[in-house]
């Protein structure tokens, strides 16, 4: 598959990147670091700019993809692991700014070029969870859930969710398990 990763400088990041080239698919880190990782084509992007965002997903990854006639090959999937991982790095506003704008540039130009997979999983930050003081309040399903159980799923997410395999987060499953209660009372 040709993969387009964001955020492959991370702890996390850095690991799954791995793991994609073990298992033979064409990677593109999209980053404001550099990966420096042999075998991974390297793209400094700012991901909060959506023209910079839409054209990295819509880009010739290599010279071999310059063949004249065959067009510029799509996408297979998008991995999402960007993010400024923690509160107190800048400010908290700034934060916020950056993950938001990200998250839904690179989700908005997925969607437009058709690409079939985005995976995201990312930091506690991307969540909002970080920000919120005392309990979170769901209006919407009735559901309070203090701050401290909600940023102990999403730590122990980051840390479990390579270890186990899966590519879907523990926190998306405790998140679904949490939808799943709303809806049935």
């Amino acid at each position: 598959m040709r993969v387009y990763f964001t955020g492959g400088g991370g702890k996390a990041g850095r690991h799954a990147i791995h793991h994609l080239v073990d298992c033979g698919h064409r990677v593109v880190n999209g980053d404001m670091v550099p990966l420096g990782e042999p075998g991974v084509a390297a793209l400094r992007i700012d991901l909060t700019e959506p023209g910079q965002v839409f054209n990295a997903l819509s880009a010739y990854v290599g010279f071999d993809e310059l063949e004249p006639g065959t067009d510029v090959p799509r996408y297979d999937a998008v991995v999402y692991f960007a993010a400024i991982p923690a509160i107190l790095v800048r400010p908290d506003n700034e934060t916020f700014r950056i993950n938001v704008l990200s998250t839904y540039n690179v989700i908005d130009a997925a969607v437009k070029l058709g690409i079939p997979r985005v995976v995201f999983a990312s930091s506690e930050t991307n969540y909002g969870i970080c920000f919120a003081d005392g309990e979170v309040n769901d209006q919407i399903s009735g559901l309070m859930e203090p701050r401290w159980r909600l940023q102990k799923v999403a730590r122990w997410s980051s840390r479990q969710c390579f270890a186990s395999g899966s590519l879907v987060s523990p926190a998306m499953r405790y998140c679904r398990t949490l939808s799943a209660q709303s809806s049935t009372t």
